[in-house]
């Protein structure tokens, strides 16, 4: 299989040089000289070229190969932000259940009368507490989301460079 490869790639060359050699058979001395130089120069020129296009065409598709595993691997850090984003909504809407919680319970002590003073403080700090896990949880929700943004533009990019 080789072998067919070559010859399709080079074998016009291998006649280009066959027939100049045929051609400097049939010229007068002085001339056939300035001719098989011209012709093998400008037959090693070309071959030199396509060598040299092979080997950057070699270099893109390792290049391609490479940015086709760093997608893939873009696409892996997605799927696990994606699903560390699902587990931090789900945290931020149970905190919000929680705060909603202790604020009907805090209201309820409020109506109460005054013993209940040392209960409602500690229902006060954890309702604080809530309300500040709450507002960690969604901060790292938007930075998460953020970078998800950001991966879902690397994947356009590397979508647009295929």
């Amino acid at each position: 299989m080789m072998d067919w490869v070559w010859w399709l790639e080079y074998g016009d060359l291998l006649l280009g040089f066959l027939l100049l050699w045929w051609l400097a058979g049939r010229l007068p001395g002085k001339a056939r000289w300035y001719v098989v130089s011209f012709g093998i120069g400008w037959l090693a020129l070309l071959g030199w070229q396509r060598h040299r296009a092979r080997e950057r065409l070699q270099q893109l598709d390792q290049r391609r190969s490479q940015l086709q595993q760093q997608l893939q691997q873009l696409n892996q850090q997605a799927q696990q932000m994606e699903m560390q984003n699902q587990q931090l909504a789900q945290q931020a809407r149970e905190l919000a259940q929680q705060s909603s919680e202790l604020r009907q319970q805090l209201q309820q002590l409020a109506e109460g009368d005054s013993e209940l003073s040392e209960r409602r403080a500690g229902i006060q700090a954890q309702l604080s507490e809530t309300e500040q896990q709450a507002i960690d949880v969604q901060r790292e929700n938007q930075q998460l989301l953020e970078r998800l943004q950001q991966l879902q533009q690397w994947r356009e990019l590397a979508g647009s460079s295929e």
